[in-house]
């Protein structure tokens, strides 16, 4: 009887001994795991050199546009960050100390700072904010807010090429001349508008022209698609066209080019109604 209670005391004892092992080498892998996360530096995952454009807007413009900006963030320790940018159009900003933290693979950033900007002939030196949120140097949009300019401007940052509606945004001045079946129709001086839209698009306001059962209103055209390979000349690419206006509906085509000079070369047709045949239209740059 007494052997069998040694032996059962001694199974307890092992079985203590072996949960306790369990629970300490549990223990050691937490710890160990905790460990790895504490020894993440924050401020190493977002360090680099970031290439982009810039979008600004304030209360009076909207998404002004600026190709081919440069930024810098460098190390200070673990959490702590600079932020370097000098803007071909906003100045130079400089964030000392920004604070990085960590939500799954994503890396926010926000701190306080200083921009210097040309305005009336003069530099100033303004008080700004910054916040960003990082994937990779490659995949980040950093944003700039400077309260005391303009009512409240923003600069933001964004990595990668912009929609090449962007690059063709603007106004382009020269001559629109229409015909129909070969035969001149008139032509006029005047300009045509595009407006950026994102995914490679772009809106593109043509002007009124004609009268009669051959009058063309002035209407905006939506989801111009564009292209290039070098991102100094763009292709309007040749397009179907179907809009309505004032009960109208008109359908056609539309093609042109943007030259890295700046110059605007435009065809398009156009069919109002059950008209039987096209009005076609050719824009040209104004020769000096």
């Amino acid at each position: 009887m007494k052997t069998v209670t040694k032996f059962s005391k001694s199974i307890m004892v092992m079985a203590i001994v072996a949960f306790a092992i369990s629970l300490t080498s549990c223990k050691k892998d937490k710890t160990k795991e905790d460990q790895k996360q504490e020894d993440v530096i924050l401020s190493e995952k977002v360090a680099g050199n970031y290439d982009g454009y810039t979008l600004a807007s304030c209360n009076y413009f909207k998404d002004n546009f600026t190709a081919d900006e440069k930024l810098s963030i460098t190390k200070v320790d673990n959490e702590k960050v600079n932020i370097t940018f000098s803007s071909g159009t906003w100045g130079d900003f400089s964030i000392s100390n920004a604070t990085v933290t960590q939500s799954g693979n994503t890396y926010s950033i926000s701190g306080e700072g200083k921009t210097s900007m040309a305005r009336g002939g003069q530099t100033n030196e303004y008080a700004c904010n910054v916040t960003a949120t990082v994937n990779a140097t490659d995949n980040a949009t950093i944003t700039f807010n400077i309260p005391a300019v303009m009512g409240g401007t923003s600069v933001v940052f964004k990595t990668g090429k912009a929609s090449t509606g962007y690059y063709i945004a603007g106004k382009y001045r020269g001559n629109l001349a229409m015909s129909v079946s070969g035969q001149e129709m008139g032509n006029v001086d005047t300009v045509m508008t595009f407006a950026a839209q994102e995914n490679n698009l772009a809106k593109l306001t043509i002007p009124a022209i004609g009268s009669g059962n051959m009058n063309i209103p002035e209407t905006t055209i939506e989801n111009i698609s564009v292209s290039t390979t070098d991102y100094k000349s763009f292709t309007i690419d040749e397009q179907a066209l179907s809009f309505t206006v004032n009960s109208t509906k008109y359908t056609g085509t539309l093609k042109g080019t943007v030259s890295e000079n700046g110059d605007l070369n435009l065809e398009y047709a156009l069919k109002p109604g059950a008209m039987p045949m096209n009005i076609n239209f050719v824009f040209k740059p104004k020769a000096e």
